[in-house]
């Protein structure tokens, strides 16, 4: 099936989970029974709590008490089991293996927080009632602030300070991975601080923080790759002419300096293309690459928030189902990337036309990221190069495309923190963050933490430019507003990618568009809110 509309993560999950799985009842069908307990445990929510473990065979728990026991690693409550198909198996007191775990949802988050919890913890959607920006996230619930780990190099700095953000497309444990980000900061002393904040109603699973430390003499500059790597490099050089869409270029796109530059969506197609085509000039010998400085805007926000709502109080059903299938996650991850990405071109003054060279995928709409695009020295062994990005239009706020001369590749030092601080109450283990393993550091809305690290030494006239080595994945709250557009139908058919629906989405983020960020800014969560 061709989905000729843009899409997200979610999106081609879940065509995959409704089209290939041949035990699978689609969520508007469920078993009465099962359905008429879920809409019930929705319903007034805040008045009776209630726990959704899901299983990775595709069972799930609905318990209206419960208690964890972790010595036995086991939960064990009162209420009711289903099967894959959710038909009703058992009833009553029931204990629940914690390596049969897959998934769990609940609206009394206070029962899960405690520290012999964690294992429960990582793996919990939250739905919130009415708890933060209230006014604001009740006028525009799509627009309610979401994000995964922020970091800050001082504690009382704003989130439009953060200088980097960790794992932005890890949005449930089965999309875990490794994330790697500029901290846009140089130092030559040995002791350094970093701040980690949990700023919106989500669950943290944070498995690995780390810095990445690259020496270099103070006059360069050090980017890294989309490989990996790291690369030593001079000063930027500015383009001499652009265009966007054969008209006038932009001169944000110059300088690093925070002067942003977004297009507008299209009235009635989300999906609509621009192309930022760049000649620059009097380039020396050098081998350079293309410097990509931005963020991504609140479209992806605004999508992901509409599938959430229109999966309504079976959100955590349709997240379980996709955890075990492997396949489907590499699949639905390439085809969110053809939205999000950025294609770079160069022009071939030999064969006359234009090369593929790369494309940039990097999700988050808050800390601006930095990468480099190498380019084969034919585009630019001339002294002159001309370069394209073609972009989703109003998706990505880019602040800086320029060329920069590429020294050589540097030699990065990974660091280990020290010491670990919870600022906002409960203990940390050091042990929990060090490695990529089984142990994670569970946040949850309004907590802080401060990690201390020791840095290498580095020789006179030198400094090392830092970046950011997290691993871990996020899970989304429900919002109680999200409940109320449930819509299997509607979903389906943005799924499919059908034309009508996908033209109503393009005029509704539209007249969201100018405002969406002043609600997403105001609306973070904080222990005062």
């Amino acid at each position: 099936m061709n989905c000729t509309y843009p899409s997200w993560t979610f999106c081609f999950f879940l065509i995959l989970a409704f089209s290939s799985c041949r035990r699978y009842t689609p969520v508007d069908s469920f078993r009465t029974n099962y359905q008429s307990v879920n809409q019930i445990i929705h319903t007034d929510s805040s008045d009776h709590p209630f726990l959704k473990v899901h299983t990775p065979s595709g069972e799930v728990y609905v318990l209206e008490s419960w208690t964890f026991n972790p010595t036995a690693q086991s939960l064990r409550g009162n209420g009711q089991r289903y099967n894959y198909n959710r038909d009703l198996i058992q009833e009553g007191d029931l204990i629940i293996p914690g390596d049969q775990i897959a998934l769990l949802e609940t609206n009394d988050l206070s029962q899960i927080k405690a520290k012999d919890q964690e294992q429960i913890a990582r793996l919990t959607i939250a739905l919130t009632v009415n708890a933060i920006g209230a006014t604001l996230c009740l006028s525009f619930p799509k627009a309610c602030f979401g994000s995964c780990p922020t970091f800050y190099l001082h504690p009382d700095e704003p989130v439009q300070a953060a200088r980097a953000e960790g794992f932005s497309s890890s949005i449930m444990p089965a999309l875990e991975k490794q994330d790697i980000d500029p901290l846009h900061h140089e130092t030559d002393e040995s002791a350094f601080s970093l701040y980690m904040k949990n700023e919106a109603l989500e669950t943290h699973a944070v498995n690995k923080v780390g810095l990445i430390a690259v020496p270099k003499p103070g006059n360069e500059q050090v980017h890294m790759s989309l490989d990996g790597s790291f690369f030593r490099c001079g000063s930027p050089v500015v383009y001499t002419h652009s265009t966007i869409n054969e008209g006038t270029g932009d001169s944000r796109l110059k300088n690093y300096d925070g002067q942003e530059y977004i297009s507008l969506t299209d009235s009635f197609d989300l999906n609509q293309k621009e192309e930022i085509v760049l000649a620059f000039t009097d380039l020396s010998d050098s081998d350079h690459g293309l410097l990509v400085r931005g963020r991504q805007s609140l479209l992806s926000t605004f999508l992901l928030y509409t599938g959430f709502s229109y999966m309504g109080d079976e959100v955590s059903d349709i997240m379980a189902r996709f955890q075990d299938k492997r396949a489907i996650q590499r699949i639905s991850r390439k085809q969110y990337q053809r939205m999000e990405s950025l294609d770079i071109q160069a022009w071939n003054p030999v064969k006359k036309r234009w090369d593929f060279i790369e494309s940039i995928h990097e999700t988050g709409p808050i800390a601006a990221n930095a990468l480099l695009v190498n380019l084969p020295s034919k585009y630019t062994g001339s002294g002159k190069c001309t370069l394209k990005v073609i972009a989703t239009r109003g998706m990505w706020r880019l602040d800086q495309l320029s060329l920069v001369p590429v020294v050589d590749e540097a030699r990065p030092v990974s660091c280990k923190p020290v010491q670990a601080l919870n600022l906002s109450g409960n203990t940390a283990s050091i042990a929990e963050i060090t490695n990529a393993d089984t142990d994670y550091l569970v946040t949850f809305p309004g907590d802080m933490y401060r990690f201390d690290f020791n840095l290498p030494s580095v020789a006179p006239g030198e400094n090392l430019a830092l970046f950011l080595d997290t691993q871990g994945y996020y899970l989304e709250h429900m919002r109680q507003e999200w409940l109320a557009e449930k819509n299997p139908k509607r979903l389906r058919k943005m799924i499919m990618g059908e034309a009508a629906i996908w033209r109503a989405l393009a005029i509704e983020y539209k007249e969201l568009e100018s405002s969406m960020e002043d609600t997403f800014w105001q609306s973070t969560y904080s222990p005062a809110n």
